[in-house]
């Protein structure tokens, strides 16, 4: 889809237009929120549904590439089980202290935990 991340080289993919805007950009906002709170780990959870997992991608890759630990990933289907979305609460509940939500991308601070 032309959501993804890897479409943002704008030499290889110079005749491409988008009708929405890269995920990439929604990561560098992302970022920027974690920047100005000097937060410096991150868990993403995603949806691997249609653009939500490029969404995901995006928030890793932009994450991953400016030093911002990623401490725990995950995807998950169109609709995670009960057991998935328990095991994926404790996993969080051990690495992560706050949440939030973007684009069925769900992004933890796990600032206090260096």
């Amino acid at each position: 889809m032309a959501t993804d991340p890897d479409f943002d080289d704008k030499i290889a993919y110079s005749t491409l237009s988008r009708t929405l805007g890269p995920f990439s950009k929604l990561a560098v906002f992302l970022l920027e929120v974690f920047q100005q709170y000097n937060w410096k780990r991150v868990i993403v959870i995603s949806s691997n549904y249609l653009l939500y997992w490029d969404a995901g991608k995006a928030v890793r890759k932009t994450f991953s590439e400016s030093n911002i630990t990623v401490a725990y990933t995950s995807d998950f289907n169109r609709f995670p089980s009960d057991t998935y979305i328990r095991n994926t609460l404790y996993r969080t509940s051990l690495e992560g202290r706050s949440m939030f939500i973007a684009v069925f991308v769900f992004i933890f601070d796990c600032n206090y935990l260096n």
